[in-house]
């Protein structure tokens, strides 16, 4: 009876963990789909297998690890006692909502189209993400495999809600991390004199490093919008540097003009003050 308990632990374990490796390289697959889509640049030809968990691993693990944590602990603290799952379906509003359950259903399902339409923010997916794995979890949690490998109803619906969320999630982080390197707030940007690499760039608009993929730098040019693919050589190296933040400029120092920002100064160059009324 042992040896058959060890056997079906040992299947459930390689069944779990080419379902993880599964899992992961859609999750990896979205973020560079968004991330390099935006520069219409198709990833794939200078990737490895191993490549996508290693380009995506840290971005991912800093962008979706606030989410995993938040998640495991508002669900650590759930009051399930307080709130059962079909709990006060007997009470007015309970019936009231049961009524009237397919339209509640169409409008549910309307809002995740209208968000993923007309939303302007990338982390609209993140939203999206999260209702659509609300919905997957009602659809699924009953089926044969995961209640095999996850008794519990509780836990069924909770994985299988944040494995689709993670998944928008991943998406909206590629497209919000490419606006900001297209934004120039990139981690990296490239000397291109020290680099000996004929970049078009300034100081307003530096060239900033998209990624190191296989062995080549992809430089994204911010005055052309071109983006500069260069192989990896030891008699030629790219030479990178820190971004340093835009400086604070106070509104209250300048006024906008016809042409352009001039300090707010009277005609003498100083700054106008009402001159004071003269002693009676």
């Amino acid at each position: 009876m042992s040896e058959q308990s060890a056997e079906a632990s040992a299947t459930t374990t390689a069944y779990l963990l080419k379902l993880a490796t599964v899992y992961g390289v859609a999750l990896a697959g979205l973020y560079l789909l968004a991330y390099w889509g935006a520069f219409n640049i198709n990833i794939l030809p200078y990737m490895s297998l191993t490549d996508i968990f290693k380009v995506t691993a840290y971005p991912l693990v800093v962008s979706l690890g606030s989410l995993i944590i938040g998640a495991l602990v508002g669900e650590a603290l759930h009051p399930q006692e307080m709130f059962p799952e079909g709990g006060g379906k007997d009470t007015p509003v309970g019936k009231f909502l049961n009524r009237f359950k397919a339209l509640l259903g169409v409008l549910y399902y309307a809002s995740i189209v209208l968000i993923a339409y007309f939303g302007r923010t990338p982390l609209k997916w993140v939203v999206v993400g999260m209702l659509c794995g609300i919905a997957a979890a009602q659809f699924t949690a009953e089926t044969p495999a995961l209640r095999r490998l996850f008794p519990s109803r509780r836990a069924r619906t909770f994985m299988v809600t944040m494995m689709v969320a993670l998944l928008g999630a991943a998406f909206g982080h590629g497209q919000l991390h490419a606006e900001r390197a297209k934004e120039g707030n990139g981690p990296m940007k490239v000397d291109g004199k020290r680099s000996n690499l004929p970049l078009q760039e300034s100081p307003e608009k530096p060239a900033v490093l998209l990624g190191f993929v296989g062995d080549r730098y992809f430089i994204y040019e911010r005055a052309t919008g071109s983006v500069i693919v260069v192989k990896q050589q030891d008699e030629a190296p790219v030479v990178l540097a820190e971004i340093p933040p835009e400086p604070a400029t106070s509104k209250s120092q300048s006024t906008s003009s016809p042409h352009g920002n001039t300090p707010a100064t009277g005609a003498s160059g100083s700054s106008a003050q009402p001159s004071p009324k003269p002693a009676l």
